[in-house]
């Protein structure tokens, strides 16, 4: 008797804030409604926001506060970049997620692959999620220990906000409101392709108990400030190297399991199978010789020695730019 798992529920929330942002586009009587929605969001929560944000960039003169600046905005390039990319490649992305609802399971065993698989993923994204909500609080809560009025993040804005409270007000909303829009993007975006790493990864499981179990099955058919300033800076740094490690760290995942197949068919009982049964063993063997490899932009390559690449360079970059300040 098949069994199902609903492998939409640990995204759930994730897919309504994407509705509420404008960036999931169902299709509805309404969907012309939502396309003027999304423009005039991201016209005021991501260009206007950016601008004014950004802008002080060309003002700085101080080289500390400019490397952070640039750093934000690489962050904020890449939401734009995402962003743009769920919603040219949307008709594929609800495809995935359809193959992804289909998946039909044959007994608890299989079941708990699955949940075991979704339950590790609803832990990270809970502890991504986490770290990136901590980091704006806390960026949120600095002006408020400031003598002198102070908004979260550097920028330029039409009004007096310096001296008018009711410009100052109304300036530190709207960096709070879209700070927690764009941060939370952020980290949601990523999220998602992880979800969907996860998603072939516990496949990737159910493949290989199954073809461990061949010959045991009764069924084979189916379908496959100070204080605040340094948990500030924690949390900051945490959202960022988690931002790099999670997708190295699943797809690192994939091929590991990608090359227990081998083993776990043939650990099988497949010699006492019919020899057109054993052609059939032989010849998916040999397609297990083709490397699976995840790749970004299909230029890096998602593992974990590509992480420690990625930190070894950054913190020789962190030294050099220590000992440019440090002159």
């Amino acid at each position: 008797m098949e069994q199902q798992v609903d492998v939409l529920k640990p995204i759930s929330l994730m897919l309504k804030f994407f509705r509420i942002c404008g960036l999931w586009p169902r299709q509805s009587k309404y969907q012309w409604l939502y396309r003027i929605y999304t423009l005039m969001f991201h016209l005021f929560f991501t260009v206007a926001f950016d601008f004014c944000k950004h802008i002080n960039l060309f003002l700085e003169t101080d080289l500390r506060l400019l490397t952070v600046g640039f750093f934000i905005f690489l962050a904020e390039i890449s939401l734009v970049a995402r962003s743009v990319n769920l919603l040219v490649n949307f008709g594929n992305i609800s495809k995935c997620l359809d193959v992804a609802k289909e998946i039909s399971l044959f007994d608890k065993n299989e079941v708990q692959i699955v949940e075991k698989n979704l339950a590790f993923y609803s832990k990270v994204m809970y502890f991504y999620m986490g770290s990136s909500t901590t980091a704006c609080i806390f960026s949120w809560g600095a002006p408020l220990f400031s003598s002198e009025p102070m908004l979260p993040y550097p920028g330029w804005y039409p009004v007096d906000w310096k001296t008018n409270n009711q410009s100052y007000w109304l300036a530190y909303w709207y960096q709070v409101i879209g700070t927690a829009y764009q941060a939370h993007a952020i980290v949601l975006l990523q999220l998602f392709s992880i979800y969907l790493m996860a998603n072939i990864g516990a496949r990737y499981d159910v493949l290989k108990y199954r073809l461990a179990n061949l010959g045991q099955c009764k069924t084979v058919n189916g379908k496959h400030k100070e204080i605040p300033t340094f948990v500030f800076i924690v949390s900051f740094f945490t959202v960022f190297l988690t931002e790099i490690f999670l997708p190295c760290y699943f797809g690192n995942e994939i091929i590991l399991k990608h090359q227990s197949l081998s083993l776990a068919i043939y650990s099988s009982d497949w010699i006492k199978a019919p020899a057109r049964y054993r052609k059939f063993v032989v010849l998916f063997m040999e397609m297990l010789n083709i490397d699976v490899v995840m790749k970004t932009g299909k230029i890096f390559t998602l593992t974990l020695s590509s992480f420690l690449t990625v930190i070894n360079r950054s913190y020789s970059l962190f030294a050099v730019l220590q000992n440019t300040l440090n002159r």
